[in-house]
C-alpha cells in the first residue's frame, strides 16, 4: 500500500491557537435548561453574561455568616416580604445568579411560575471571601445596571459590612450613589422601599475569630 505524505503548513503570523467562538445563552433558555433537569446538584454553575460560570466553594466562614444573616433577616423582616438563600435572580437577559440572600417582596409561592427579578427584591446581600473582587466590582456593576435596591456585600476578610444604595441604572459607569461601612461594633439599618424596619447588629452576624483577629 503506498503511503501518502500529507504536508503541514505553518502560518507564522498566527501566534496563538484561535478558540471556537463561544455560544451565548439567554436566561429564559437557561431557566428552560434547569426545570427540565439539565443542571443537577453536582453541576454548580449559574449564567453570566451568556456563559455558564462555576460557582466558587464556599468556606465555613461564608457558610456560617450567612446562615447567621439568614436567621437575623428571617426574624426581622415585616409581612410583606420573605429572605431567600442562593435563589436565581434574574438579572438582564442574560445572568442569572445566585446570591447569597435576598430580601424578597411578597410571598414565596408568588414565584412558582416566575423569576425572581431586581424589581422584586429590596435587597441583595453577597457574603465575600475568596470572592470579593467579583462581588465588589464585576456583580456590583451588574446590579447597579438593573436597579437592585440595595447591595450588601459582607466582606470577611476585613470584618466590615458594605452597603451600596441608589444605583444608577443603565450608565458609561454604572454603580451605586451612595456608599457606608460597618464594621464589628456597628449595627445596619434594615431598609425596605425606603423604610426602616429593623437593624442588623455586625457582631452577631460574623463569625466569632474574626472579632478576635
Amino acid at each position: 500500500m503506498a503511503t501518502i505524505a500529507v504536508e503541514m503548513t505553518f502560518d507564522p503570523e498566527v501566534e496563538t491557537e484561535p478558540e471556537f467562538p463561544p455560544h451565548l445563552m439567554t436566561a429564559d433558555r437557561y431557566e428552560r435548561l434547569v426545570e427540565v433537569g439539565g443542571f443537577g446538584a453536582d453541576d454548580p454553575v449559574f449564567l453570566w453574561n451568556g456563559r455558564l460560570v462555576e460557582k466558587m466553594p464556599n468556606g465555613r466562614p461564608h457558610s456560617l455568616t450567612s446562615m447567621k444573616l439568614l436567621y437575623t433577616l428571617v426574624r426581622t423582616i415585616p409581612d410583606g416580604w420573605h429572605a431567600v438563600h442562593e435563589v436565581p435572580l434574574k438579572i438582564g437577559m442574560s445572568s442569572m445568579p445566585e446570591p447569597d440572600l435576598m430580601v424578597v417582596r411578597g410571598d414565596p409561592d408568588d414565584y412558582l411560575d416566575r423569576s425572581r427579578t431586581a424589581r422584586d427584591v429590596a435587597i441583595v446581600i453577597e457574603v465575600s471571601d475568596s470572592s470579593v473582587a467579583q462581588d465588589s466590582v464585576t456583580k456590583l456593576r451588574a446590579y447597579a445596571i438593573d436597579g437592585v435596591p440595595v447591595y450588601w456585600i459582607a466582606n470577611l476578610p476585613s470584618r466590615r459590612i458594605f452597603v451600596h444604595s441608589d444605583p444608577t441604572g443603565p450608565a458609561e459607569n454604572p454603580a451605586y450613589r451612595e456608599h457606608r461601612e460597618f464594621g464589628v461594633g456597628d449595627e445596619i439599618p434594615l431598609v425596605l422601599d425606603g423604610i426602616e424596619v429593623g437593624r442588623v447588629v455586625v457582631r452577631e452576624i460574623l463569625p466569632r475569630e474574626a472579632d478576635r483577629t
